[in-house]
């Protein structure tokens, strides 16, 4: 008898535990990507002149990834992720004896949205190792703007996006805080194209257009938090 409630007791605490995985749970979360603030001051000096080249500046980036998803079937998750990016910053250029100075200012946001998959395959009470799958399409915008305290026009670059697309492959592990919430932390490998038209615009003369193409290859670490919403009846 004291075998049979013992094994019921750990039978039920199994069941508990990994509920928040089975068929019909729905997850709700956000992930944090990069965040940061960095301020830089560099010099340029050359053997042939005694002109130095000074720039100090300062730049933020911020990425955040809502998410929701169900479980279709136990372990196995699917559904979509938002990626909202900020970035920005502002230089100043200056030369030694010299009072000419010029500035250069951006701010680029960006939106992307696509579908997840998500698999749970190891773990224990506290925690389980998952790989995720994801595939995106998004946007990319903003401006750059160039001002200076000479005879040098100011301009004004907008950014025009013209489709980007992300694809990648991670791995991560959830601890389980209590059957109901997590905390996460993936480190993928993502492929990213993209494609940027940008129209410049100076105080006089003729503007001009150019289009940027890139493709690159990014091995980014996530950290989040998520909610597991057991189906009603549970």
């Amino acid at each position: 008898m004291k075998n049979l409630l013992l094994l019921s007791f750990f039978s039920l605490s199994f069941i508990t535990t990994f509920a928040q995985l089975e068929k019909g749970t729905k997850l709700i979360g956000v992930g944090f990507g990069s965040f940061g603030f960095t301020k830089n001051k560099n010099n340029t000096s050359y053997t042939n002149t005694p002109t130095v080249y000074k720039a100090d500046g300062n730049s933020y980036s911020l990425s955040i990834f809502p998410n929701v998803a169900w479980f279709v079937m136990d372990d196995l998750a699917i559904g979509g992720v938002l990626s909202l990016s900020l970035n920005g910053g502002k230089t100043t250029n200056s030369i030694t004896n010299s009072a000419f100075k010029h500035y250069d200012e951006y701010s680029q946001p960006s939106f992307y949205i696509g579908p997840y998959v998500r698999y749970y395959f190891y773990g224990n009470s506290k925690g389980r190792i998952f790989s995720q799958l994801s595939a995106q399409y998004g946007v990319t915008g903003g401006k750059t703007k160039y001002t200076s305290n000479n005879s040098i026009p100011n301009s004004e670059t907008a950014i025009k996006p013209m489709g980007d697309v992300s694809v990648g492959l991670s791995g991560g592990y959830e601890y389980f805080v209590t059957p109901s919430l997590g905390l996460y932390a993936t480190l993928g490998a993502h492929y990213d194209y993209s494609k940027t038209e940008y129209d410049n615009k100076p105080s006089s003369g003729t503007g001009y257009k150019y289009t940027y193409e890139e493709t690159k290859f990014r091995v980014p670490l996530n950290i989040g938090l998520q909610i597991h919403l057991l189906p009603k009846g549970k």
